[in-house]
């Protein structure tokens, strides 16, 4: 599936993948006891949240969260998306999915009821291939607040 995310159509600015990451039918999804270490999102059901997608001819990702509720812990907790090279339930394989930085989004306090967006970032070169598992991490919690989220995508070009 492709969309236009501007008014005109060139080969830079036109998305070339849309990777639904959660669009759960009842409306959101929440962390379970989030932890202050990173962890596979909604630890009582990891693998639910990671796919695979063709990113071969991909250079860039954006990506999108509607955060439902946020966390109240002052370690800064983060939606993340991390790649591998191929589907794995082990969140230890999982590497970072931008070429300079994490692909990362708000959890905290205020971000409830809001739609977090990374904007564009340079993709890492190793998630630049057919089949890469994408999976959607959670850090940053108290072991006890439970963020929340809504509709979750993550669009490449």
């Amino acid at each position: 599936m492709t969309f236009n995310v501007f008014p005109a159509a060139t080969a830079l600015n036109v998305v070339k993948r849309t990777v639904v990451l959660h669009a759960h039918a009842g409306g959101t999804t929440a962390s379970m006891n989030m932890t202050q270490a990173e962890r596979f999102w909604a630890a009582a059901y990891p693998v639910r949240y990671i796919t695979l997608a063709d990113l071969s001819d991909c250079t860039e990702v954006r990506f999108m969260s509607v955060v439902t509720a946020h966390s109240i812990s002052v370690n800064t907790p983060l939606l993340r998306l991390r790649y591998y090279t191929s589907w794995s339930a082990t969140h230890a394989n999982y590497l970072q999915l931008g070429l300079t930085q994490h692909v990362d989004l708000s959890l905290f306090t205020g971000t409830a009821n809001t739609l977090q967006d990374t904007g564009w970032l340079d993709l890492a070169l190793g998630a630049r291939a057919e089949g890469t598992a994408l999976a959607l991490c959670e850090l940053g919690g108290n072991g006890s607040a439970d963020p929340s989220i809504g509709h979750t995508q993550a669009w490449f070009r």
